[in-house]
């Protein structure tokens, strides 16, 4: 007897960029054009043009940061500089249209209720502004009761008439769980609006994430939750708009498919050709995810 199929999507940049979100090639001038940065940091930046990008700066001013043993100046400024990007784009996402028609069964709210799990890498509001709300209920022919951010709590009342997702968050105490018919939205890489106890963002970037993953508890049970859900026998992966950057991330997914789970499609404007981003010490997993890809 065939296991129930799984089905689970990955969000990269790639997929807020169709809603105006920036790209990681176009953060370095967003971030240029922040007060915070003074010379020096627009010459660090300068320096990782062609090897790593801002992620890469940014991972040389946490490395300074550790054999200081506190944080720095330059990536305090950094950091701010980041917030100022990342709230620039969440109030730009305030008026755009999610939807692009009116047909219920080709609208883009339905077809994300489709996805037994959402996985995203990014760290934007997006979705929290446009899809996390009741209609998912509604949209999904009532197999969902709605969407959840599992192992977060609010922090704060939510903004007005903004919905109840914007609000800040922050994790709740362990242990952690998905609730009943509801759909879990899983923000790997934390989220701009997550903070612990009111204080450090849970945000991973720059360089050295998996060490940064496992400091906070509930980013190191999401990364946990992914490696299981593709585990799943019958398990369908769908990425949208991920460059495959992430060494974590295509790992998790190549383990998966070297015991044979799970099936992928690529959507992207590169499409399978988005796997040949992986470094030389990937070839392999490159070699085992092609193998998977069916769309």
């Amino acid at each position: 007897m065939t296991a129930p199929r799984t089905s689970v999507l990955l969000l990269g940049a790639g997929f807020s960029a169709n809603f105006g979100g920036f790209l990681a090639n176009e953060m370095p001038g967003k971030l240029l054009a922040c007060p915070q940065f003074d010379d020096e940091l627009r010459e660090l930046l300068h320096s990782y043009d062609n090897r790593g990008g801002f992620e890469a700066a940014l991972g040389d001013l946490q490395t300074e940061a550790r054999d200081a043993g506190r944080p720095t100046p330059r990536l305090l400024q950094f950091l701010g500089a980041l917030r100022s990007v990342f709230d620039l784009m969440n109030r730009e996402y305030k008026n755009v249209p999610f939807e692009w028609q009116n047909d219920r069964a080709f609208r883009l709210g339905t077809f994300l209720t489709r996805f037994d799990a959402i996985f995203s890498l990014n760290q934007d509001t997006l979705l929290e502004q446009h899809y996390l709300n009741d209609n998912v209920g509604l949209e999904s022919a009532m197999r969902w009761s709605g969407p959840c951010l599992p192992g977060m709590v609010p922090n704060g009342p939510a903004p007005l008439f903004e919905g109840r997702f914007l609000g800040p968050w922050q994790p709740a105490a362990p242990p952690y769980s998905v609730p009943p018919r509801m759909q879990p939205y899983f923000k790997l890489h934390g989220s701009t609006n997550w903070h612990v106890a009111g204080s450090d963002e849970i945000m991973v970037l720059g360089t050295g994430k998996p060490g940064i993953i496992e400091r906070f508890p509930v980013l190191a049970w999401y990364f946990q939750q992914f490696r299981q859900y593709l585990a799943r026998p019958n398990v369908r992966l769908m990425t949208i708009g991920y460059g495959f950057a992430d060494d974590h991330i295509n790992e998790a997914i190549a383990s998966a498919a070297l015991g044979n789970e799970p099936r992928l499609w690529i959507v992207g404007p590169s499409g399978m050709k988005t796997l040949n981003r992986l470094g030389e010490h990937q070839r392999d997993l490159m070699r085992a995810l092609r193998l998977k890809v069916i769309g």
